[in-house]
């Protein structure tokens, strides 16, 4: 895709590739190459001047940080990608980001503050349409209540986002809320 792209002097779809590279590289567990690959989007998504694709990569970078537990950093880059995102009036950026804070402060057990931030990435989801997004942040909502203790209310979300996910044919999020869904029973 590389050559192809750059023979085609598509510079942004080059940046996005080298993005999601460095995504894949997170779920591989091979930071180091996904850095490499980040900041290659990074620099060319500046080079080119476009502020969302800039955001995007500044919120995967954030991710990795979350991934290395290094949430100080992860922190620094999701606030960076905020502002732009809001400087840019980029409603499902904007949830992303809320999403990805929520999930930092999952990881630190600050529940209150996870919870607000996947509040806000659902209403910026549901202003935006993403029922994609929105089952996703509904999920970890449910998550919430159930670490908290209030079951019920986790299976109410949970069960949620499993009807929108099958509504929508999504078999990833069907397989993750299941699984949410078990652990709630357990």
């Amino acid at each position: 895709a590389d050559r192809i792209y750059t023979q085609l002097n598509a510079k942004q779809l080059l940046a996005s590739n080298w993005s999601d590279i460095g995504e894949l590289n997170i779920f591989n567990k091979q930071h180091d190459l996904a850095k490499n690959y980040f900041n290659k989007a990074l620099h060319s998504f500046r080079a080119e001047k476009d502020k969302n694709g800039e955001a995007g990569v500044l919120g995967n970078i954030g991710h990795l940080f979350e991934k290395d537990a290094d949430y100080d950093s992860a922190f620094v880059y999701q606030m960076r990608a905020l502002a732009i995102y809001n400087e840019e009036g980029n409603k499902n950026g904007e949830a992303k980001i809320h999403e990805n804070l929520g999930s930092i402060y999952e990881d630190l057990e600050q529940y209150d503050r996870a919870f607000d931030h996947f509040e806000k990435a659902r209403d910026l989801y549901d202003e935006t349409q993403d029922n994609y997004g929105k089952i996703v942040v509904v999920n970890n909502m449910g998550d919430i209540f159930r670490k908290t203790g209030k079951f019920s209310e986790s299976i109410k979300l949970t069960k949620w986002a499993f009807d929108m996910a099958e509504k929508l044919g999504d078999v990833y999020q069907m397989s993750a809320t299941t699984k949410d869904l078990s652990k709630t029973y357990a």
